[in-house]
């Protein structure tokens, strides 16, 4: 086979397996973030990762806590599987100004430390969200 058909060839399969993988099943995926007291969580970033397969799926919290996942376009939720959880600081909204940090316990800002642990099932899935105080 000439080297150009084989490079053609190559691009083909890669390309479907690519497109394969972006294809895998999704749910929608949403909930709400408070402290223990009943306090939301605002402006705040959860992150969904699934290490061993790669995926990942984000949202950031409201005025009144509530967030909805997006994978690749907004509100598309979370593929199918089991995730580990991370929520991070909210970013200042000027560049100038410092990061501050959130009102919850750091442990939280790793998907490592956090201890939270979702399945992402077909259907609608709704995942409230309680942290602990910093």
């Amino acid at each position: 086979m000439p080297i150009g058909r084989s490079i053609v060839l190559l691009a083909m399969v890669m390309a479907a397996s690519i497109a394969g993988c972006s294809g895998s099943k999704s749910a929608p995926v949403h909930g709400k973030v408070t402290l223990k007291d009943g306090t939301p969580v605002k402006d705040t970033t959860l992150t969904f990762e699934n290490s061993e397969r790669h995926l990942k799926a984000w949202g950031v919290t409201g005025e009144d806590g509530t967030y909805t996942l997006t994978t690749e376009t907004p509100g598309d939720g979370a593929p199918l599987g089991s995730f580990k959880i991370s929520v991070h600081s909210p970013l200042p909204k000027d560049s100038a100004q410092p990061t501050m940090p959130g009102p919850f316990n750091p442990r939280y800002e790793s998907p490592g430390t956090s201890g939270l642990e979702y399945t992402v099932k077909p259907g609608d899935n709704t995942y409230d969200i309680v942290l602990d105080k910093r």
